[in-house]
């Protein structure tokens, strides 16, 4: 399945003039700190995609600092929180991916391809015959 969600800002205090984007990426898997310390952003916020057992995911999640220093800890729990809160209120997509075919046959072979389509849940539509 898939999901597109921007999380809610994990506060400290106050807000300030600072301001940390983590973003993180699953399929490529990638994930960034953008500045915090090293594996105490993205990685949680991975985790957190994961645990939610979802492909195809973009989760941002930003924080306003300038109040309390959370320390390792403190942001580990802050991003992997506030990503989880997202990924589970926001809507979930699940994307199966198509493909369009224009397909020039001789007659004897239409009922071939009918069931061939079937057979993968496929949709025919627009037939035209020049026979």
């Amino acid at each position: 399945s898939s999901s597109t969600a921007a999380a809610p800002s994990a506060d400290d205090e106050n807000n300030s003039d600072s301001q940390n984007n983590e973003d993180t990426v699953v399929g490529t898997e990638r994930a960034s700190d953008d500045g915090e310390p090293t594996g105490t952003a993205g990685q949680p916020i991975l985790n957190a995609i994961k645990s939610e057992e979802l492909s195809d995911t973009l989760c941002m999640v930003v924080r306003y600092s300038g109040g309390i220093k959370l320390g390792a800890g403190g942001l580990i729990r802050a991003y992997g929180s506030a990503a989880r809160g997202v990924l589970r209120s926001a809507p979930t997509v699940i994307h199966i991916p198509t493909v369009r075919l224009r397909l020039v046959i001789n007659t004897q072979y239409s009922g071939s391809v009918y069931a061939l389509a079937a057979r993968f849940n496929g949709v025919t539509s627009g037939e035209t015959y020049n026979d």
